[in-house]
């Protein structure tokens, strides 16, 4: 028997050494929300300091920073953009997958994204890992 689950409006896709600021997933979804008039394929909740800052978009409490390629730590996407993209080429080498699917992203005429001016989260380093894989919980700056 065919069961009705809920279907994810959003995804995330992180690094375990992470660490998220508070009202983070409200930050991501209402920049989503904000700027739906852009078709946009993933925001990263990473700030990279070095990137470029000509192509800031202002939303009403938001603005995200167009980017050709986004930090791939901490990507937030939409269950649509996702379908249309697909999974995560597993052929690809780590540290160029994320730079891979900003390329097949921008084949499906999508945008890429970062929130700006200020990182919901903290990427810590491999030293400190903060996702537990057992529990899936993740911890959570105060």
């Amino acid at each position: 028997k065919a069961h009705n689950l809920a279907k994810p409006e959003f995804f995330l896709f992180c690094d375990s050494d992470i660490l998220f600021h508070p009202q983070w997933h409200h930050t991501l979804t209402t920049a989503w929300q904000e700027h739906q008039h852009l078709p946009l394929g993933v925001i990263s909740g990473y700030r990279w300091p070095s990137h470029p800052t000509d192509n800031i978009t202002i939303g009403a409490t938001t603005q995200l920073n167009i980017l050709r390629f986004v930090t791939g730590c901490c990507m937030f996407m939409s269950a649509a953009s996702f379908q249309t993209t697909g999974l995560w080429d597993t052929r690809v080498l780590i540290r160029k997958v994320d730079t891979d699917y900003c390329r097949r992203i921008q084949a499906h005429g999508m945008l890429c994204a970062s929130i700006h001016p200020n990182s919901v989260i903290e990427h810590t380093g491999r030293d400190a890992r903060t996702w537990n894989i057992k529990s899936g919980q993740p911890r959570l700056l105060p």
